[in-house]
């Protein structure tokens, strides 16, 4: 059996959470390596701490492409992060999530896709059961098709069709499958290195470096992260999942009650009572970029909430994010704090979208 997408997150997540936990970088890999398929963490923990990032590459040989690929990432990442002085664990904890949502993604097209498939199989079979039906009903089905012109006619046209059939369904199960296996790795490495204390410049360069070293190519899902975000939309899987509800996300527009539905009893509550805690927009005050999964703490330094999605948002030039807090606190102008590496970052609640378009002089 190869190694999965999944399987690379995994690893990856317990690397985390050793090196959280203030266990050396090579004795982490060397925990990790116990019954672990893969000969990555082996080779790893063999290497030494400089060799670290070489090693991953050297020995991820095995497993389907989107697995080799995330190796690399991997690699990548713990380079720049080392690089930069920054923390490997949250680096590796962010990695780990992006690398489970992107093989969540890849079994949910596998799921999808297993009904055309199945389609297309007995569609090309159909002809066929056609043929014998009429040959049991006591038809000339194959000298009709095989001596005269309309049944030459009708076998081109059908052959024709069939073969169309076959292009498209082949051109619609590539079409799904992701071009790139590590969407949006150059935004994190950047995101990796900043948070090292390194100068913007200083970070782009260091993927730059990582991207030739280790086979890392941009992609556009970054950008599209930081476009949501700037909008205030939320994302799946960080923003609400299945612990939140569309009253505390602020989705309640969109939330009908005319017809029971599932948990609609407690939604309608929710809507009338009010919620204890809201999903809110914030904006950096002091020096820092918010991560998914800092803590939202306040004055006091006792935790509040969490960062649901955060960055640096280029079209409006600020380090903003999301994340739920009590209700008390969702007013904007409330003051929260972002833990970052220990630190309490003071932050502001503000109105969403964080984005506004300009609007256009008038004549």
């Amino acid at each position: 059996m190869t190694e999965s997408l999944g399987e690379v997150a995994a690893i990856t997540h317990r690397l985390a959470v050793l090196l959280a936990a203030g266990v050396a970088p090579v004795s982490a890999w060397r925990h990790v390596a116990v019954g672990a398929r893969s000969a990555v963490p082996a080779a790893a923990a063999a290497s030494g701490p400089a060799g670290i990032p070489a090693a991953i590459v050297a020995a991820a040989t095995g497993g389907d492409a989107s697995a080799r690929q995330a190796w690399r990432g991997l690699a990548a990442a713990w380079a720049v992060a080392t690089d930069a002085g920054a923390p490997l664990a949250p680096s590796l904890t962010s990695y780990a999530s992006s690398l489970r949502a992107l093989a969540d993604a890849q079994r949910d097209v596998r799921v999808a896709l297993a009904g055309p498939k199945s389609t297309a199989r007995i569609v090309m079979v159909l002809p066929a059961i056609g043929v014998l039906f009429g040959l049991a009903l006591g038809f000339n089905t194959l000298g009709v098709l095989v001596t005269t012109p309309p049944g030459w006619m009708c076998v081109a046209a059908g052959a024709a069709l069939m073969l169309l059939a076959r292009y498209w369904t082949r051109r619609l199960l590539a079409s799904a499958q992701p071009a790139d296996t590590t969407p949006g790795l150059d935004h994190d490495l950047a995101a990796i290195a900043v948070s090292g204390g390194g100068a913007l410049d200083r970070a782009v360069a260091a993927v730059h470096e990582a991207g030739a070293a280790y086979g890392i190519k941009p992609a556009g899902l970054a950008a599209r992260d930081t476009l949501r975000l700037e909008m205030g939309f939320c994302l799946y899987g960080n923003d609400i999942d299945d612990t939140t509800s569309p009253i505390e996300a602020g989705l309640g527009w969109i939330t009908k009650f005319t017809k029971d539905f599932t948990n609609s009893a407690a939604l309608k509550a929710q809507k009338e009572q009010g919620v204890t805690r809201k999903l809110v927009g914030f904006e950096m005050i002091d020096r820092g970029i918010p991560r998914h999964g800092y803590p939202i703490v306040d004055a006091t330094g006792n935790k509040i909430g969490e960062v649901t999605s955060g960055t640096q948002g280029p079209s409006v030039g600020k380090a903003i994010g999301m994340g739920y807090v009590p209700a008390a606190l969702s007013a904007p102008g409330s003051e929260i704090f972002i833990e970052v590496r220990g630190k309490g970052l003071k932050a502001q609640v503000v109105k969403i979208p964080f984005y506004l378009q300009p609007t256009a002089a008038k004549a």
